[in-house]
């Protein structure tokens, strides 16, 4: 299977994944050492990332709108809609691009999660209070 078609299943795995919390799920689609970079968590292993995510989380909506991919190195872009519920039920709504790294195995080995966090932050504050 070339690089194409397999980021487009395996984004497509993701964007499922992630909205219905499944993290073994989605886990698997990580290679055991993956690190994600996030606005709101910083970096952290994979593991560690989801789970805490999936805690701050009542609900996800995601509305996929494009993929880029570099077959050259083996990363893409997921660009993606994300209506997040949080664990105190406030709703925060923004585009996301998932900066993805695939290791030789095609496991996400890295993630990063580019977003603008004004609505987020505060409301993430919140659920911690």
């Amino acid at each position: 299977m070339d690089f194409e078609t397999h980021f487009q299943q395996l984004s497509q795995a993701y964007l499922q994944h992630l909205a219905n919390a499944d993290l073994a799920a989605l886990l698997q689609l990580f290679a055991p050492a993956a690190e994600v970079l996030s606005p709101l968590y910083g970096r952290q292993p994979a593991t560690d990332f989801y789970r805490q995510l999936f805690s701050d989380t009542n609900q996800s909506k995601l509305q996929w709108k494009d993929t880029l991919i570099n077959n050259s190195n083996q990363s893409a872009c997921i660009f993606f809609e994300y209506s997040w519920t949080l664990a105190t039920g406030e709703v925060v709504r923004f585009d996301v691009i998932d900066y993805v790294q695939l290791n030789d195995s095609g496991q996400i080995n890295f993630l990063q999660i580019v977003y603008d966090t004004v609505q987020s932050r505060p409301a993430l504050d919140k659920v911690g209070n």
